[in-house]
């Protein structure tokens, strides 16, 4: 045997083990090929690209309505609304209504003034059973009756009233200073001493100054109607605790937040005190408290009194409450910045909530 062969044939089992070493390699290869495709299957692939952009259009929809909704609407309106509710219809209305044009119809034979003051019984009539529209229409003809007659203060002040009244009912607040205006122009002109009367101007002044962000003089209304009804000697039947968290609402909203917050945290253990911790008035309180505190950079005290707020809320009003999705959509704003997956959360619960009462 020469020295070729021993050399030849270690060649060929080098080869040998090399063909071996790469076809185990391939097999290998195919191997972790063959199992990647079994662990991520197509289906996996597509629902992760599907929940990706799910997330995509969340957060920008959280943008979207956490900005529109909550960013300034929530910090500009006022919280409390004093108009009064829709009565219920009267059983009797028609005979009333009845009776009273009937005296309508005997006053006109007797004289202009007599006209007046019968037309002006008939619109408050009509406003104690919440037909605000035909109040304004009576009381119109009757203060043009009046303004023909002798034109008696006393008369032209309550049918002053009486029209601002009713336009404030209808939501035409502009027109409901001009006329409450006059009419307590005319109560002081007369030195009556009806506080019962100058209350309540002044509260319909405050909120039809409220209504059309005349700030300023809403204030201005509001401390003169605090004065009022804090008198020893008043005969009000006025809340004040409540009328104080009004004037704390309204500083609110000029932006007087140290103000604010003070006559909130004042109000709002007499608030517990005479109408429990659930009540729909503590929950504004505490709504209120919370935007005057995000707005003075207490993000987490401000946080705290939303939790508050919509636990009040809830209990007060109900679940699909406008109240509670507004201090939802507030606190998903407050929370954006430090938390945007809580404050998606809140935005979408509100949003349900609000289609669910559609």
């Amino acid at each position: 045997m020469s020295d070729e062969e021993p050399s030849k044939r270690a060649n060929d089992q080098s080869a040998i083990e090399r063909e071996i070493d790469r076809r185990a390699s391939e097999n290998q290869q195919q191997y972790k090929r063959v199992h990647v495709r079994k662990l991520i299957p197509a289906e996996l692939v597509y629902a992760f690209v599907v929940l990706l952009l799910l997330g995509l259009c969340i957060a920008l929809w959280t943008v979207r309505t956490v900005s529109k909704d909550a960013g300034e609407r929530y910090y500009n309106e006022p919280l409390w609304n004093f108009r009064a509710a829709q009565p219920h219809a009267q059983l009797d209305f028609v005979q009333e209504e009845e009776s009273h044009r009937q005296a309508v119809a005997t006053a006109q034979k007797k004289g202009v003034d007599e006209y007046a003051k019968a037309l002006a019984d008939l619109g408050r009539f009509y406003l104690l059973n919440g037909r605000w529209d035909q109040a304004a229409e009576e009381m119109q003809t009757a203060h043009k009756a009046a303004s023909s007659g002798h034109r008696d203060k006393a008369l032209m002040e309550s049918i002053d009233f009486a029209l601002g009244d009713a336009d404030l009912q209808m939501g035409r607040s502009e027109e409901a200073q001009q006329w409450l205006q006059k009419s307590n122009t005319l109560l002081d002109q007369a030195g009556m001493p009806d506080d019962a009367a100058r209350t309540k101007i002044l509260e319909d002044l405050v909120t039809a100054y409220s209504d059309t962000n005349n700030l300023q003089a809403a204030r201005t209304a509001c401390v003169r109607l605090l004065q009022q009804i804090s008198d020893p000697h008043s005969h009000s039947t006025a809340n004040p605790t409540l009328w104080r968290c009004q004037l704390a609402d309204i500083c609110r909203r000029t932006q007087d937040y140290a103000g604010a917050e003070q006559m909130f945290r004042e109000a709002l253990p007499q608030l517990v005190k005479t109408g429990g911790s659930t009540s729909s008035d503590v929950a504004r309180a505490r709504f209120g408290l919370a935007l005057t505190c995000a707005r003075n950079g207490q993000s987490q005290e401000a946080n705290k009194n939303f939790a508050l707020a919509m636990s009040a809320a809830e209990q007060s009003e109900g679940p699909r409450s406008a109240l509670l999705r507004a201090i939802k959509h507030a606190y998903a704003y407050n929370l954006w910045k430090s938390n945007w997956i809580a404050a998606a959360a809140m935005t979408f619960s509100a949003t349900d909530q609000e289609s669910k009462t559609k």
